[in-house]
């Protein structure tokens, strides 16, 4: 699958912490698994991952 960003091919199934940033403050979401970019940092998760990645950045 290529990414839409970079248009990097190789995918690599990992748990990162994200990083994350609003008005100015920057934190991490820790421990998300997925299938990220290299290059470009890119992701594509899980419903599950997604959800949680989501919850924590509206809560």
């Amino acid at each position: 699958m290529k990414c839409s960003a970079c248009v990097m091919t190789e995918l690599i199934h990992d748990t990162r912490n994200i990083p994350y940033s609003y008005k100015g403050d920057a934190t991490f979401i820790p421990v998300i698994s997925g299938d990220f970019y290299p290059a470009c940092d890119e992701s594509i998760l899980a419903t599950e991952q997604f959800r949680c990645v989501m919850d924590i950045m509206l809560g």
